[in-house]
Formats: C-alpha cells, sequence, structure tokens
C-alpha cells in the first residue's frame, strides 16, 4: 500500500488523540446591561425633569449567546480553570445609535490582549470569539506541556493581526471591514491578487472567512486564502472550519483553497483528522488524499 495512503488510514484510526485535545474554557464575568432613562415635565409655572438608571443580571444572555455563537469553546463557573476571561458591558437608554456594548478578553495571567465596542451584545461574542481562538492555538503547546511535563515547549507563533485602522481607508485590509458587501467582497478578492504582502494579507482574510455575516464575501476570501502557501499555519485552519460552512459555496471555495495550497496544507489537515468525528473527518481525508495525489505520491 502506498505510503500516503496508509498516513491517512493511520489517522482516520487515531481517536485518543482527539479526546486529547481540548477546547478553551472561558469563565464569563459579572456583567451588568446598565439603563439610563430622563424625562421632563413642562408647564406654565416652569419645568420638573427625573432621571433615573441602574444596572441589571446581563451574565445568562451572554453565557446563552456564547455557547451558541462560539461552539468551539467551553464555558465553565470556575475561574481557576479558565483560560480566558471574557467581560461584556451592556449600556442602552441613550436612543438606539448611542447603544454601547463593551468588551475585554483577559488571558490566563490576567492580561487584557483584546478589546472593543459594538453595536449588539452578539457582535461583542462574535468579536471576542474569533480572539480567543485566534490566541489559542499558541497557548496549545503550554495545555499539552503540562499533561507531559517531559515534553519540550516549542515557540509559539505570533497571534494574527491586522488592523485596519492601521491602513488608508482606501486599502483593501480597511475595505474588507466596511458595512458595504460589494466593497468587502471586492476587497477579499483583492486581497489574494498577490501585491498586498502576506503578513497583512492573511490576518484580513482570516478574519473575513470566520466572521463576515455575508456567504459572498466568505467565500472569497476562502478562494484567496489558497494564494498563500507560505502562510498555511495561519490560513489552513480557518479554511478547515469553513468546511463546515453553512453555505455550500463557502465549504467549495475553502475545499479547493485547501488542496491549492497543497503539502503545506498537510499538518494542520492531520491534526484536524484527529480532532473531528464523522462527515468533517471523512471531508479532511479526501482532501490529503487529493493533496497526495496532486504532489505525486500516489498515482
Amino acid at each position: 500500500m502506498r505510503p500516503a495512503l496508509c498516513l491517512i488510514l493511520l489517522l482516520l484510526t487515531t481517536v485518543a488523540d482527539a479526546q486529547a485535545r481540548r477546547k478553551p474554557r472561558v469563565f464569563v464575568s459579572d456583567s451588568n446591561s446598565w439603563e439610563q432613562s430622563a424625562s421632563v415635565l413642562a408647564n406654565a409655572q416652569g419645568a420638573v425633569g427625573s432621571s433615573s438608571g441602574g444596572a441589571r443580571p446581563q451574565t445568562a444572555e451572554i453565557i446563552k449567546t456564547l455557547s451558541e455563537r462560539c461552539p468551539n469553546v467551553t464555558v465553565t463557573l470556575r475561574q481557576d480553570r479558565a483560560d480566558y476571561v471574557l467581560l461584556i458591558e451592556h449600556e442602552g437608554g441613550k436612543g438606539l445609535l448611542r447603544r454601547d456594548n463593551k468588551f475585554v478578553v483577559f488571558n490566563k495571567d490576567g492580561d487584557a490582549f483584546r478589546s472593543g465596542s459594538t453595536k449588539t451584545i452578539g457582535s461583542s461574542v462574535k468579536d471576542a470569539c474569533a480572539a480567543i481562538l485566534g490566541d489559542w492555538p499558541t497557548k496549545e503547546p503550554d495545555a499539552k506541556a503540562s499533561e507531559n511535563p517531559s515534553r519540550p515547549l516549542t515557540s509559539s507563533p505570533e497571534p494574527l493581526e491586522s488592523k485596519a485602522d492601521n491602513f488608508p481607508a482606501h486599502h483593501p485590509v480597511s475595505q474588507l471591514q466596511s458595512p458595504n458587501e460589494k466593497d468587502r467582497y471586492r476587497a477579499a478578492k483583492a486581497l489574494g491578487s498577490g501585491r498586498i504582502p502576506a503578513e497583512h494579507a492573511v490576518p484580513a482574510l482570516v478574519s473575513a472567512v470566520l466572521n463576515d455575516d455575508k456567504w459572498t464575501v466568505r467565500a472569497a476570501a476562502a478562494a484567496s486564502l489558497g494564494s498563500f502557501p507560505s502562510r498555511a499555519q495561519d490560513g489552513v485552519p480557518a479554511l478547515i472550519r469553513a468546511l463546515s460552512d453553512e453555505d455550500r459555496e463557502v465549504r467549495r471555495e475553502a475545499a479547493r483553497a485547501i488542496v491549492s495550497i497543497g503539502p503545506s496544507a498537510i499538518p494542520a489537515l492531520e491534526e484536524a483528522v484527529k480532532s473531528s468525528d464523522g462527515p468533517a473527518r471523512r471531508e479532511v481525508a479526501k482532501l490529503l488524499s487529493k493533496i497526495a495525489q496532486k504532489d505525486g505520491k500516489v498515482q
């Protein structure tokens, strides 16, 4: 039997390793929704005003939203065992356009490494989820070392980051944050043209593949990621997740991009075979076989 086929069959039967890999644990800190209101009553004798405000618990709603929108994390009630702490505060009552949700993500050392403001709690959860899942691969060697102290630590890759506000408004990285779907689609295509350095293009494309709410943009971003085999360690994990996208075209473009990347995608695919099951495992195994055939290892 060909060596490549032996490798695939061996990976398909490796279940123990899949159970050894765990999801990041997230503790949701007590969060409040701050509501403020004011009223004024005027008459011939003058005007009388009143205001009121206060906080109402929001933690349960955030946990529910996090569980639904970020299934690749585990929500825990034990902060001492958490890998990350998420804090979200919602402020309302100031008018629709001024509603504000602030979120902060802390790592296990207590350091805040990502924060932001969004108009909805769902968007805050989505951004926090992307930050956690982007940071988690850099922490996994620590988790594995704690289970096997004799195994030496390897150097961790730097977390992906390509902030739109670091670029001019017309730059594709900035345009990928545009509220206009067509602008984001064109930007996703442009980032795969080779004119934008990989260190800027790949993080922006990964974010679009995982987070954009339009399938056209996600599909275009997935296709563009196939142009960066040199950054496979960053792009392929996002493409593997896109294989489970709700839209068929996104799944198709993600598969094509992985095959286009070629042998550089194999390490991430091998890990995915170990940690997935059912249809996802079969799809990854098929991609491994296609890459092996394309590379001439299987006749």
